[in-house]
């Protein structure tokens, strides 16, 4: 039997090779990690706040809109709530009898629509070939804009402007249609909003989550304690809202509804060093101050009224009181102007970065 060579053993300079390699490799992972706590460190949750008709989730699809986008499947899913939408209202404007009493040479026209809308088995691009025959007649068009049975938000004449486009197969939903659609949203809403920063003369993305508590202010603060590292908070408010009453989440009480905000934003800026005041539909403020100046509502108010004077003062009352150890900053826009909103969302990303510069303690 031929005896069976013994395995060699490894020479030194192998073992110094292996060694090297093995501590190589270590390094790399210790490199791995330590990038991985520097992201960690500057990953920021930001908590989105405001009353009610705020305008939070605008906000929030507009944010998603300016970083990630939207992807094929929720434009898909856009697209149907967008067409379902536009049908029922139709139906619902249309089986009146105002509007059939009024039109009686195309009544049965008008009763077809409004019949096959209900047939689950009629083609939808049927039903939008019967109402864009409908919506041709300057009569329809006439009784649809003034009907009482509209939306308020305004955003079915919104899409029946478009109406032929929205109508075809190919249709696929705009960033302006799907931040102008409102669908139900769940209790908390996060979306990723990420901030190109420099540091050091090097580029980074810092990773921000924006979160979104749906329900009202007083049941929006029993959330705080879910949310305590976030970093900072972004809070809504309508400014379009200074002439109308609510009822007081504290006392129960009807109160102004600006007023009420304002007290609210005391309280919930608080916990949180650095705080983003968004007054929102700004638009309608300055088209209603004509007809309702600020002093009606805010008698103490001395400046002129001009829809720039009034905001100025509104924000003031907002921010004055906070201590002067918060980093606060306010803007004013108007959340369903896509232009609008994405440069208020690119300060409200510099806005965050530097912060988390100012603050962080990693070193790049």
């Amino acid at each position: 039997m031929r005896p069976r060579s013994m395995p060699s053993l490894p020479t030194r300079r192998h073992s110094s090779f292996m060694a090297n390699a093995a501590k190589s490799e270590s390094d790399k992972i210790d490199a791995a990690i330590a990038d991985e706590r520097r992201l960690r460190k500057l990953l920021k949750s930001v908590l989105v706040m405001g009353g009610q008709n705020s305008g939070k989730a605008t906000f929030m699809k507009q944010a998603r809109a300016f970083s990630s986008g939207f992807g094929t499947v929720e434009r898909d899913e856009y697209k149907c709530a967008i067409h379902s939408s536009i049908l029922d209202t139709a139906r619902t404007v249309l089986n009146d009898p105002t509007v059939i009493s009024a039109n009686t040479d195309i009544c049965d026209s008008i009763t077809s629509f409004v019949q096959a809308t209900y047939n689950k088995e009629v083609p939808r691009s049927q039903l939008f070939i019967a109402l864009l025959v409908l919506w041709a007649d300057p009569r329809i068009q006439a009784h649809i804009r003034s009907s009482p049975n509209l939306p308020p938000d305004g955003s079915f004449l919104y899409f029946l402007d478009s109406l032929l486009r929205i109508s075809e197969h190919s249709y696929n939903p705009t960033d302006a249609e799907i931040i102008r659609f409102k669908l139900p949203s769940p209790a908390i809403t996060e979306t990723p909003f990420d901030v190109q920063i420099t540091y050091a003369h090097s580029e980074y993305q810092l990773q921000t989550i924006l979160t979104c508590v749906r329900h009202d202010i007083g049941l929006q603060r029993k959330w705080f304690s879910f949310f305590i590292e976030a970093e900072a908070i972004v809070f809504l408010v309508d400014l379009s809202s200074y002439d109308e009453a609510i009822v007081s989440q504290d006392t129960e009480d009807s109160v102004n509804a600006m007023r009420e905000a304002m007290i609210q934003f005391q309280t919930t800026g608080s916990p949180w060093s650095t705080i983003m005041l968004i007054m929102n539909k700004v638009d309608l403020f300055a088209s209603r101050l004509s007809a309702c100046p600020l002093t009606t509502c805010f008698p103490e108010y001395q400046g002129a009224n001009t829809a720039g004077a009034a905001t100025d003062y509104c924000i003031a009352r907002f921010l004055s009181p906070l201590p002067e150890r918060l980093n606060a900053r306010a803007w004013c826009t108007n959340a369903i102007d896509v232009n609008l909103m994405s440069g208020v969302l690119q300060e409200i990303g510099e806005f965050i970065s530097a912060h988390s510069i100012r603050t962080s303690d990693c070193r790049f």
